[in-house]
């Protein structure tokens, strides 16, 4: 209620003229009508920009060779891996950078051992060419299986994402199976030697260690969902992993075993 300033009368609120004395209310001594509130603006959501995922320069990969960036990274990783993903999380993720400049560049090494293998178990049973051809089909089928394996394991994590309250994002769940499974290549160096060439196969379990250090800073993970995401995109990983080695090996075994039998109907 407002007072009229000739009589004195009580008021309603709005009101114009006095219904006692008729004098007129000046605008300002009016009541200001109440403004709504402006309505929030509904955050946009980020753009998906495909050129993040998609465009990489040759000249990047071969520059992260020849510096010596793609092996720093590598060895980091491995050795101090919880500093070094907080490293990787600041960074822009490129799918193909992540494929063809450390995946497939660091498969060589294994390819390599197994090829070495081959000439290695020639030399010592006999059969030269035969295990050295096994030994590069075996090298090419592993290299093929883990860039595979990453692709296919990245894909799935990153769909399963959403039902650990975690991030979204292809290029997060790249990274962190690229860089957890490092282990695994430099293991192969121990394909060299044909008695403990086994010992290779067991020291890719080390990413297991890694990936735990991984999982929330990459696909910021909570803390109460940590162990349960990590579980789940640790045997996705090395599930897809053995699963694809199982199929190859079954079809490059019975290859060979072709092969080995025409190898010795020549003879």
């Amino acid at each position: 209620m407002v007072s009229c300033p000739q009589c004195g009368a009580s008021l309603k609120e709005g009101a114009k003229f006095c219904h006692v004395c008729g004098y007129h209310l000046p605008e300002t001594e009016q009541q200001p009508p109440k403004q709504e509130a402006p309505a929030q603006e509904t955050p946009k959501q980020e753009e998906f920009d495909v050129k993040t995922y998609t465009n990489v320069d040759a000249n990047e990969v071969f520059d992260s060779v020849k510096s010596g960036g793609l092996f720093k990274r590598a060895i980091k990783i491995m050795f101090n891996p919880k500093q070094e993903w907080e490293v990787v999380a600041k960074e822009t993720p490129k799918v193909p950078m992540l494929i063809f400049g450390y995946v497939l560049i660091l498969s060589i090494i294994p390819l390599a051992s197994m090829f070495l293998n081959g000439m290695l178990s020639g030399l010592i049973w006999g059969g030269f060419g035969y295990y050295m051809v096994t030994g590069i089909v075996w090298g090419v089928i592993y290299l093929i299986i883990c860039v595979a394996a990453t692709i296919i394991s990245a894909v799935i994590i990153n769909a399963l994402a959403p039902a650990f309250k975690s991030e979204k994002n292809l290029g997060r769940a790249m990274q962190l199976v690229a860089y957890s499974i490092t282990p695994m290549f430099f293991g192969g160096l121990l394909f060299i030697f044909p008695f403990i060439s086994f010992l290779g196969y067991l020291a890719g379990f080390y990413g297991i260690f890694i990936m735990w250090n991984g999982i929330t800073p990459i696909m910021k993970t909570p803390k109460e969902r940590q162990v349960g995401y990590f579980f789940t995109s640790a045997g996705i990983v090395y599930g897809v992993f053995w699963a694809l080695w199982l199929i190859f090996w079954l079809i490059a075994t019975l290859i060979l075993l072709a092969g080995a039998i025409g190898y010795v109907r020549h003879f």
